[in-house]
C-alpha cells in the first residue's frame, strides 16, 4: 500500500534478512501462482461491476504510470464481461509485469503476468479469468473454447490502434483496400495457411498444431468465426446464449457439446452447421452466385446460389444499390437454392462480403446487376506484392532485370497473379529485351493446383516452366536455348497437424532447343534433347535436429550414343550442438550412371566436386556465365565437393562425405571438410580417395557462399600399380603456382576457390511466394 500512495519505488526498503509470512485464500479456482519483484510500484482501484459488486484492481510495473494504464485495462475487462458474459465472483484481479522470454502473457485465477502492460496483452488475459478460470474448461484439449473464444471478447473490449509507421508499412504492402489492424492481420495469415492448404479445423488439440496455425486459427479463426454467428443470430440472441452458456456451466468444465446446446436452446435454431461444420471442419467453401432473373412486373429478383463444397452453411447476401445497401441472411443449404429479394434500384449483389470463414475462390461471390457482363471485373494492375482487391482481376508486376555473358544486360517486367495467397491458377512471365542481341527473352512459368487433401495426398500440382537465352557451346559456338518443361508433383499429408514434415514425388520432362545464332557456324549443329527426372523428396524440418534426403532418377530420352540412366540419393542431418541456430551439417552423397554404350560421352557423368556452369545441360539454373572455361561458379545439387581442383566426375559408382559447422559468434565464417571416393576419372586411373578442407564464407546460406580451400589430398593408381599421393597444405594467403597437383596441371590457389551461386534464390518473387510462417 505504501507503494501505490508514494508512487516511487525503492528497493532498499526491503530488509533481507527480514522474513514475511503472508496467507491467501480464494474459492473456486483450479490453479494458482504468485508474483514478486522488489522494484514493482502499485497502482490499485475499486472497480463497480454493473451490479454493484466491488471488484479491487491491482497492476505492478517498475513504472507507475504503466501500472496506472494496467488498471484502466482491468477494469474496461472486467465491467464489460460482468455486463456481456457473467459476473465476475472474485474479489480482485492483478496484472502484473515480468519477464517473459517465451512470449506473451500467461494467466491464472484472478493474477496474470504480462510482458507489457498494454491494452490487447492484458485485456486478453484478464479475459480468461472468464475462459478457462470460471469456466474450467480443457484449454489442452480444447484451446479454441478458451483462447479462441477470449481472442473474439478481446477484439470487441480493445481500442488501441498500432502506430502509425507500422499500419503504413502494412497498408503499402498489402494494399490500401485492406483495413489493417489485429483481427485483419491475423486473418492474412490464416488464408495465407489456407491457400497452401496449410490450415486444420480450430477444434484439434493443442499440440497437433504447427506454431503460425496455432495463432492465425485457434485465437483469430475461431474469433472470427464467433463474429460470424453473432451476425447471423443478432446481437441480442448471441449475448443472451452466451449468458445462459455461463449460468449452467461456470465452474463446471464445460465441453463443445455443452456450449452448442446452449446455443441452440436459446435461439431454437440447427446450429450443426456452425459447431460440427465450420469450426470443426477444414473451411474450403466455395459459394457462387449462378444468375439472377428479373421479373419486370413485380420488381422481384430470383437469385440462383450454388454450394460448390457441398458442406451446409447459412451466407448473407449484401444488396448494394449508389445510396444503400442491405444484407439478407440466407439459411443454411448444401448445393443449391434459390432465394426471392424485392429490388429497390439494386446495382450489385455479393455473398459472404465480410472475411469471417474461408473461401477457397470469391471471384464468383459478385453479380452486378446495370452490367452487361455481370460477374466481370475490370482488370488491375498492381507494383510488387499486395493482396488482390476482390472487386478487380489484379495482374501484380514488378521491374526485373539481369545479365549473362551472352545476352549482356537485360530489363523487363515480371507479371504473376499471386503473392502470399497463393491461387489455384497462377502464373508468372518475365520477358527480358537483351540490348546486345536485341531479341526478347526472359522465363515463364504456369500451373494449377489441386486440392484433395486425402489421408495420402495433400495437394497435387500440374504445370510448365519454360525459359529463352543466349549461351555458348565453346569458345567459338554462341547458340539460342529455350527450355520446356512440364512437369507433376505430389505433396504428401503430413503425418499429423504439427509436423514439420515434407514430402514430395515430382516428375519433370525437360526438352531443351538448342538452335546456333550464325548460319555459318561449321561447329555447331542444331540439336534436341530430352530428360525424363523422378524424384522422391523427405525433409524434417524440426527444431532440433533437422534432416532430410532426397532419391533421384534421370534418363536420357531419344540419344541412342547418350543413352544413360543416373541413379543417386543425398541426405543432409544438421546436428544442433549448442542452440537451434549452432549447428554440424553433414551432408552424404552417392551416386552411379549406367551407360547403354561405352563410347558414350563424359558430359553426363556425376560431379562429386560441386558442379560448375557447364554441368548444367538441362538448363534449369540461372547462370550469369555458361562458359566452360568458367570453372568458379558451382552448385550443390550432386557431390559438392567445395574445392573444384579437377572437376572430379566418375561414371561408376561415387559418394562424398561433407562436415561444415557454425562457430560461436558469428555465422559467417564456417570450417568444413569434405571426402570423397569414386571410379574412373580417366580409363587408366582407379581412383581411391580424396579430401579437401577449408573455410567458408556464408553470405546467405545455400544461396551465396564462398569457399577457400585450405587443404587438399588425393590418392589414386595409375595405369597399374604405381602409387601416386597428393598432400598439399594451401595457405590462406598463398597466391603463387602450386605445381603437380596431378602429375601435368598447373594450378593457382584462386582458381581452387569456389562461389556458390543461387540466383534462383535471390529472386524477390522467389521469397514472397516462399513466405515463412514459422512451421
Amino acid at each position: 500500500k505504501n507503494r501505490a500512495v508514494n508512487k516511487i519505488k525503492n528497493p532498499n526498503e526491503f530488509n533481507d534478512k527480514e522474513i514475511k509470512t503472508l496467507h491467501f485464500k480464494e474459492n473456486n479456482i483450479h490453479d494458482f501462482a504468485f508474483f514478486a519483484d522488489k522494484k514493482w510500484c502499485v497502482a490499485m482501484e475499486e472497480v463497480i461491476l454493473p451490479s454493484g459488486k466491488a471488484v479491487m484492481a491491482y497492476a505492478f510495473d517498475t513504472i507507475y504510470e504503466e501500472a496506472r494504464s494496467g488498471v484502466k485495462y482491468i477494469k474496461k475487462t472486467l465491467v464489460y464481461l460482468s455486463a456481456h458474459v457473467g459476473e465476475y465472483p472474485y474479489n480482485t484481479a492483478k496484472s502484473c509485469t515480468g519477464a517473459l522470454e517465451a512470449g506473451a502473457g500467461m494467466e491464472y485465477p484472478t493474477v496474470t503476468i504480462v510482458g507489457q502492460q498494454h491494452e490487447a496483452e492484458v485485456v486478453h488475459e484478464i479475459g480468461h479469468n472468464w475462459f478457462y478460470g470460471i469456466f474450467g474448461t480443457n484449454e489442452r484439449r480444447y484451446p479454441w473454447m478458451d483462447e479462441g473464444i477470449n481472442t473474439f471478447y478481446q477484439l470487441e473490449i480493445c481500442s488501441e490502434q498500432e502506430s502509425g509507421v507500422i499500419k503504413k508499412v502494412i497498408k503499402k504492402m498489402i494494399g490500401n483496400n485492406f483495413e489493417y489492424n489485429e483481427e485483419s492481420l491475423q486473418w492474412l495469415l490464416g488464408e495465407i495457411n489456407s491457400s497452401r492448404a496449410e490450415d486444420v479445423p480450430v477444434t484439434l488439440h493443442s499440440t497437433a498444431y504447427s506454431v503460425p496455425n496455432y495463432g492465425a486459427l485457434v485465437y483469430y479463426r475461431t474469433a472470427l468465426n464467433m463474429m460470424y454467428l453473432r451476425s447471423y443470430l443478432g446481437n441480442d440472441i448471441f449475448e443472451a446464449s452466451m449468458k445462459y452458456y455461463y449460468d449452467t456451466w461456470h465452474h463446471k468444465h464445460p465441453l463443445p457439446g455443452d456450449l452448442k446446446n446452449c446455443f441452440e436452446k436459446i435461439s431454437g435454431k440447427n446450429l450443426s452447421w456452425f459447431f460440427d461444420g465450420m469450426i470443426n471442419e477444414t473451411q474450403n467453401y466455395d459459394l457462387a452466385i449462378t444468375k439472377i432473373l428479373k421479373e419486370d412486373k413485380n420488381e422481384e429478383l430470383e437469385i440462383h446460389l450454388k454450394n460448390n463444397s457441398g458442406k451446409a452453411i447459412a451466407i448473407p447476401i449484401k444488396m448494394s444499390s449508389s445510396t444503400n445497401s442491405r444484407i439478407f441472411w440466407i439459411e443454411p443449404f448444401t448445393h443449391d437454392t434459390i432465394i426471392h429479394i424485392h429490388n429497390i434500384g439494386y446495382s450489385k449483389v455479393e455473398l459472404n462480403d465480410k472475411p469471417y470463414f474461408v473461401e477457397t475462390r470469391v471471384n464468383n461471390n459478385y453479380y452486378f446487376l446495370n452490367k452487361h457482363l455481370h460477374k466481370s471485373k475490370p482488370l488491375q494492375l498492381r507494383p510488387a506484392i499486395g493482396l488482390e482487391n476482390k472487386y478487380h482481376r489484379t495482374v501484380f508486376f514488378i521491374p526485373v532485370s539481369g545479365r549473362n555473358a551472352f545476352n549482356k544486360y537485360m530489363l523487363g517486367v515480371a507479371f504473376y497473379n499471386s503473392t502470399l495467397i497463393r491461387k489455384k491458377l497462377e502464373y508468372l512471365v518475365a520477358p527480358l529485351y537483351s540490348f546486345e542481341k536485341g531479341n526478347i527473352n526472359g522465363y515463364a512459368n504456369i500451373s494449377y493446383t489441386f486440392m484433395p487433401r486425402t489421408a495420402i495426398i495433400n495437394t497435387w500440382n500440374l504445370g510448365i516452366k519454360g525459359a529463352k537465352f543466349n549461351s555458348r557451346y565453346n569458345s567459338y559456338s554462341p547458340f539460342v536455348y529455350v527450355r520446356m518443361q512440364p512437369y507433376l508433383q505430389f505433396n504428401f499429408t503430413r503425418p499429423t497437424n504439427a509436423s514439420r514434415l515434407e514430402r514430395f514425388v515430382r516428375l519433370d520432362f525437360t526438352r531443351i532447343l538448342q538452335k546456333k545464332e550464325s548460319a555459318d557456324d561449321s561447329l555447331f549443329n542444331d540439336n534436341n534433347t530430352n530428360y525424363l527426372n523422378l524424384q522422391y523428396s523427405f525433409d524434417h524440418k524440426t527444431l532440433l535436429n533437422p534432416y532430410k534426403f532426397k532419391i533421384m532418377m534421370e534418363k536420357n530420352l531419344g540419344n541412342k550414343v547418350n543413352d544413360y540412366v543416373k541413379l543417386s540419393v543425398k541426405a543432409q542431418f544438421k546436428l544442433s550442438y549448442d542452440n537451434p541456430k549452432k549447428r554440424l551439417a553433414i551432408d552424404f552423397f552417392a551416386g552411379k550412371v549406367f551407360y547403354n554404350e561405352t563410347n558414350a560421352d563424359a558430359f553426363y557423368d556425376f560431379y562429386l566436386s560441386g558442379e560448375n556452369p557447364t554441368h548444367d545441360y538441362k538448363f534449369w539454373y540461372a547462370i550469369p556465365n555458361r562458359d566452360p572455361q568458367v570453372k568458379t561458379q558451382i552448385f550443390n545439387e550432386q557431390g559438392g565437393v567445395r574445392t573444384n581442383v579437377l572437376g572430379f566426375h566418375t561414371s561408376g559408382l561415387g559418394a562424398t562425405l561433407r562436415f561444415r559447422s557454425q562457430i560461436p559468434f558469428t555465422d559467417l565464417i564456417r570450417p568444413y571438410v569434405d571426402f570423397g571416393s569414386y571410379q574412373g576419372l580417366q580409363k587408366e586411373h582407379q581412383v581411391k580417395f580424396f579430401y579437401t578442407s577449408g573455410i567458408s564464407l556464408v553470405i546467405l546460406e545455400d544461396a551465396i557462399e564462398i569457399n577457400f580451400p585450405l587443404a587438399f589430398i588425393h590418392k589414386y593408381d595409375i595405369a597399374g600399380n604405381t602409387n601416386y599421393e597428393v598432400n598439399k597444405s594451401f595457405q590462406f594467403a598463398q597466391s603463387k603456382t602450386l605445381n603437380n597437383i596431378v602429375s601435368l596441371n598447373n594450378i593457382r590457389y584462386w582458381e581452387t576457390v569456389t562461389i556458390l551461386l543461387n540466383l534462383d534464390k535471390l529472386n524477390p518473387i522467389y521469397w514472397v511466394r516462399n513466405f515463412p510462417l514459422g512451421k
